[in-house]
């Protein structure tokens, strides 16, 4: 009877394995639009962070590299008047920032020009993630211009 109950213990731990087919959906998050017409893709580090007051979401930056440190992609949007939410923030009307590095030196943004063309779309946010679109201008200089167009974005969000 041991001996038989030993064969069952052993057949029944060598035919037990651990099962490698398991896959875990984690989503892809990205920064991508067309600059000047050429895609450009941000998905690596993607992540945005809140800023609160009180309850409010009054600050919201996102951000993602394509690469491990250059070219860099970020949006900020500030809205003290009340809470970031779900809508359309445009920069004739909020203060928003974006900024394209494609190295330490070399640097695009939309605050350095008189164009006020910059809009941001947000069409879900949770506690977790945000998803949108944007679209607008960006300089170096003042006199080089980035059209950016087809602009989207599914970030997840931290405290």
């Amino acid at each position: 009877m041991r001996k038989l109950l030993l064969l069952f213990t052993i057949t029944l731990l060598l035919s037990c394995s651990k099962d490698d087919s398991t896959t875990t959906n984690t989503p892809s998050y990205y920064i991508k639009a067309k600059f000047n017409g050429e895609q450009k893709v941000f998905s690596n580090l993607v992540i945005g962070q809140k800023g609160l007051n009180g309850n409010n979401l009054v600050h919201l930056t996102l951000g993602a590299v394509n690469g491990s440190s250059f070219p860099a992609y970020d949006i900020e949007i500030w809205n003290l008047e009340g809470t970031i939410s779900a809508g359309i923030y445009s920069e004739a009307n909020f203060d928003i920032e974006s900024r394209y590095a494609l190295d330490g030196f070399t640097r695009y943004n939309n605050f350095s020009n008189d164009i006020e063309d910059y809009k941001v779309t947000i069409t879900s946010i949770s506690v977790t993630e945000v998803k949108g679109s944007f679209e607008g201008t960006i300089t170096k200089n003042a006199d080089e211009n980035i059209i950016i167009t087809e602009g989207e974005f599914y970030v997840p969000l931290k405290d």
